[in-house]
């Protein structure tokens, strides 16, 4: 299935790591023709560029794009199930929907980040899907994606902040994002565990809650 133009689709996501917020997949679909504009832009991974660079390209990229489809994963969607066939269901919808719209299967470029067989069931839909660990870095459409999807991941994750107080990065790496976790496990158990900003089932989190609870009872009886 093939229109006049030849439609190349990117697809990654950013937040698969997190503690705190959702994961954000997202589909760019653009002519080939203006893969040179996006090189030219100095689009590349969005991990190589800084917040405020990724800002910049945004504009720039939906400016050339046919079409790009997000969609957003929520902490609770993602305790629900497994995150890789959570994302594979994401991308089975961006990929139906860019070829309801352009009436055509676009050549599709994926980071990989399952197996080339869990990604199998994707050809019933399109045939020509390239699936590779560091696509983001080796194909300027596959970047693109992943530069919107960082920045409206990065608006939702400040929204957060603004919400819920200050819990950095969100990332178990980070020190302030476990004690923002212990202290507001620690000030209200009931709160936080019925919160749907936080991914409870995440070994971390678990964790967290765990010694959290062990504290306050330590505290509680004397």
């Amino acid at each position: 299935m093939r229109g006049d133009t030849e439609i190349l689709l990117g697809v990654d996501e950013a937040g698969r790591g997190p503690l705190i917020g959702p994961m954000v997949i997202v589909g760019l679909a653009i002519e080939e023709r203006w893969l040179e504009d996006l090189a030219g832009l100095g689009v590349r991974d969005s991990k190589r560029l800084t917040r405020s660079r990724r800002e910049k390209l945004l504009g720039d990229i939906i400016e050339r794009a046919s079409s790009v489809i997000a969609v957003m994963i929520s902490p609770v969607d993602i305790d629900r199930g497994n995150v890789n066939e959570i994302e594979v269901e994401a991308i089975e919808r961006i990929l139906e929907s860019v070829v309801r719209i352009h009436n055509q299967c676009p050549k599709t470029y994926i980071d990989l980040f399952t197996t080339e067989k869990h990604l199998s069931r994707l050809k019933g839909i399109c045939s020509d899907i390239v699936a590779e660990h560091g696509a983001d870095s080796k194909y300027a459409v596959v970047a693109a994606a992943s530069i919107i999807a960082k920045v409206l991941r990065d608006w939702h994750v400040e929204g957060l902040r603004r919400a819920i107080g200050d819990f950095g990065s969100g990332y178990p790496s980070d020190p302030k994002t476990k004690a923002w976790i212990s202290s507001t496990v620690s000030e209200d158990i009931v709160n936080l565990t019925e919160s749907p900003f936080i991914r409870h089932k995440w070994a971390t989190v678990r964790r967290l809650e765990r010694h959290a609870n062990t504290l306050d009872r330590y505290i509680t009886s004397g």
